[in-house]
């Protein structure tokens, strides 16, 4: 409207163009000179009455909607708008906003779009739990940096897609095999214009899939398993090392997550040599690491699989003989164990803020014996099977 009566000033010609009256477009104009163009875009404040619910008030209703109604004594797992409007109403003149008293479900709900809080929604997320996660992203980039560096190395140069074999592998385990029970009806004109199914199915088990993608080439290798264990990850490494020749250049296979389970006997396929540069393959000369990093996680040994490489270079800096390796390794998983176990206690606890002996001010409290709260801290007196009497 604005625009227009800008190309033509005139109330009555801009009106007829856009179908409205001339005192609705003048009326548009003398906003946008006393307030400005953007304002004028929006209505005016419409006179009213004033809010009842006041801004503390509003921000108390926000609060209880940001909290679970388990932790006030509901059995729900998550809040509806009767059950919050109602515990509104009960508990809010009580701490002073008399103004929640009558307090209705559509009022709160445009208090929480405001805010725009749903708390009868859930939304899943993915929490991270790696603590390597950058460290490995930037490492598979670094990875597809390579392939695309490779790829236009050779368009450059007019030459063939180089001998290089950049593997990314992953696996599905769990897929439920199902069938159906009678045949797949075709589409039929003016009946079903899909393909019709019937509803019911037959369970055949659950299958595994191993697949990688040739990340220079775009081959995918893939097979279909029926168990889940190290000799059919090393079975999928035989096939994939009998698809390349021996010129291809070496390169690790890309495994994302490693978490191939261990149930069941692998000893005998974890001895048997795995083809490399020996037996006329090319790709598999890190495929001991890769079981090795793909048992450590099997057996829940996060601290083996993040320490293991740069220990072993560090105590044969030393000369240390493999006992001493292995001792000193298994006492940081057992470190790292017993920290996260703690923390994990702590979270579970709930507790409203951390504290420990660390950052207790025995200043305040002359009386107490810092040297004998710090020795029972210890709790050496379990080991020695002693009463401990706390009075206070």
């Amino acid at each position: 409207m604005l625009l227009a009566y800008r190309e033509t000033p005139s109330f009555y010609a801009v009106g007829r163009a856009l179908g409205v009256t001339h005192q609705t477009v003048e009326r548009c104009v003398r906003r946008a000179e006393k307030f400005g163009v953007m304002e004028a875009l929006d209505d005016s404040p419409r006179p009213g009455r004033e809010r009842i619910i006041t801004e503390e008030a509003r921000t108390f209703v926000v609060d209880l909607a940001c909290r679970k109604p388990k932790d006030l004594g509901y059995p729900h797992e998550l809040w509806t708008t009767r059950l919050l409007t109602r515990h509104i109403r009960e508990h809010g003149p009580a701490v002073g906003h008399k103004c929640l008293a009558n307090l209705g479900q559509g009022t709160l709900c445009k208090i929480l779009a405001a805010y725009e809080i749903r708390p009868h929604k859930v939304r899943y997320y993915l929490e991270r739990r790696d603590p390597l996660f950058d460290e490995k992203m930037a490492e598979v980039l670094c990875v597809y940096r390579e392939v695309e560096v490779l790829k236009q190395s050779a368009i450059a140069q007019e030459q063939e897609t180089p001998a290089v074999a950049i593997i990314s592998y992953d696996e599905k385990p769990g897929v439920q095999a199902i069938g159906t029970t009678a045949p797949d009806l075709p589409p039929e004109p003016l009946r079903h214009g899909c393909v019709a199914r019937d509803h019911e199915y037959v369970r055949h088990g659950t299958l595994s899939l191993l697949a990688g993608i040739d990340l220079v080439t775009g081959a995918v290798h893939a097979t279909v398993e029926e168990r889940h264990r190290s000799r059919e990850f090393v079975g999928f490494l035989r096939k994939l090392d009998a698809a390349y020749p021996p010129s291809t250049a070496t390169a690790a296979p890309r495994h994302d997550g490693l978490s191939v389970s261990a149930a069941g006997p692998c000893g005998d396929d974890v001895g048997q040599d795995v083809p490399g540069p020996a037996d006329g393959g090319g790709i598999m000369t890190d495929a001991p690491q890769l079981l090795l990093a793909h048992h450590l996680k099997a057996l829940k040994l996060p601290t083996f699989l993040r320490e293991y490489d740069k220990l072993a270079r560090q105590c044969a800096a030393e000369g240390l003989d493999h006992t001493r390796y292995l001792l000193r390794l298994a006492e940081l998983e057992l470190i790292d164990r017993e920290r996260r176990m703690v923390e994990r206690r702590i979270k579970e606890a709930r507790f409203p803020a951390g504290k420990s002996l660390d950052s207790f001010d025995f200043v305040a409290i002359p009386s107490l014996n810092k040297t004998l709260v710090l020795e029972l801290a210890r709790s050496e007196y379990v080991t020695r099977r002693e009463n401990i009497i706390a009075v206070g």
